[in-house]
């Protein structure tokens, strides 16, 4: 039979509201009480019961997180920081993974909803639709995104530099002597794909590089997707020098194609992908890349929420981290320079 705090407080002679003071680090009680209390509380293998605390207590110490597939898979190294801050400051984590079928957001912010958590961290991605997102903040949930912005959202964004992550690739090829540049970019119905294609766009502006249009194209977030928009672009009339997308997981797909078409990089065709995840420094040929200060951005996520649970208030601005260009053995100059 589990131990009871009547269990703890019989034993120790005091009572019930004695130990639920020591158990709960209140000021008022003696220290020598508090600890022979916990030293019970810790021989006699109590467990605190948190549906209980959370009835009286008005709070279920949860908070959810909400990933998107896709980020899951290139980014779960982010999740697991999510995870072990809110553990560090006292919250069990809820972790759903939201599809793309049509009703899944609603579905889990539902779920949200039913489980009382105290709070929520987004990592919506960029494609996902915000209406869920604005039913949270609307319904009084304490919200912070992550790695994703969704547009006139009143909560806390964090992202990193969408615009200069796109400007830097572009610049870095152009600079190598690349001409023939092919896009394969975020959709630009959401605010991500929007910036990433502006900075790109102005890296050519600014080199005095004609912009072909034919070469700029979206894509979804997959290999297998990326790896068809380049193979086709390989077998067009005049194939590009080089391929700057919009993903290092896509990165992968588009190199597959180039392999396949018996090129080779970056001798045939230089790749730069963006995100720096784990293990793009160990592709067959390791990835030139745009880097995002990923663990940074979760743990500052985190204490904004932490934050925001304590009490205070914190504005619904975005804070943009810096990004940075990890050039390796993928890019070089063309033939043709």
């Amino acid at each position: 039979m589990d131990c009871t705090v009547n269990d703890i407080a019989r034993a120790a002679g005091v009572s019930r509201s004695t130990v639920l003071r020591a158990l709960s680090g209140k000021p008022d009680i003696s220290p020598k009480t508090r600890a022979r209390i916990k030293a019970l509380a810790a021989q006699m293998r109590y467990r605190p019961n948190y549906i209980a605390r959370s009835l009286t207590q008005g709070k279920t110490n949860l908070v959810g997180v909400i990933a998107k597939p896709s980020i899951y898979y290139a980014s779960h190294s982010v999740i697991e920081a999510v995870e072990r801050g809110l553990r560090d400051g006292g919250y069990s984590t809820l972790l759903f993974i939201s599809g793309n079928e049509s009703g899944t957001d609603e579905s889990v912010v539902e779920q949200l909803m039913k489980n009382r958590v105290d709070g929520v961290i987004a990592v919506p991605g960029a494609m996902t639709p915000p209406a869920s997102y604005h039913q949270l903040v609307e319904a009084g949930v304490k919200l912070v995104t992550l790695a994703g912005l969704i547009d006139d959202l009143a909560a806390p964004q964090i992202t990193g530099d969408n615009y200069k992550a796109g400007r830097l690739g572009a610049a870095h090829l152009i600079e190598l002597g690349h001409r023939r540049i092919a896009y394969l970019g975020i959709p630009q119905i959401s605010n991500v794909g929007r910036e990433r294609a502006r900075g790109v766009r102005d890296a050519f502006t600014e080199a005095h590089v004609p912009i072909d249009e034919r070469l700029f194209t979206e894509i979804e977030f997959s290999e297998t997707g990326a790896e068809r928009c380049a193979a086709e672009l390989l077998a067009s009339g005049e194939r590009p020098t080089a391929l700057l997308v919009r993903h290092d997981v896509a990165a992968r797909g588009a190199m597959r194609a180039i392999y396949a078409a018996g090129l080779s990089i970056p001798e045939d065709i230089s790749i730069v992908g963006n995100g720096d995840v784990v293990g793009s420094d160990m592709f067959r040929v390791p990835l030139t890349t745009v880097r995002f200060p990923a663990r940074q951005m979760a743990g500052f996520c985190v204490q904004t929420l932490l934050d925001m649970l304590r009490g205070e208030v914190i504005e619904p601005e975005t804070t943009i981290f810096d990004v940075e260009l990890v050039v390796r053995s993928s890019t070089a100059p063309p033939r043709t320079a």
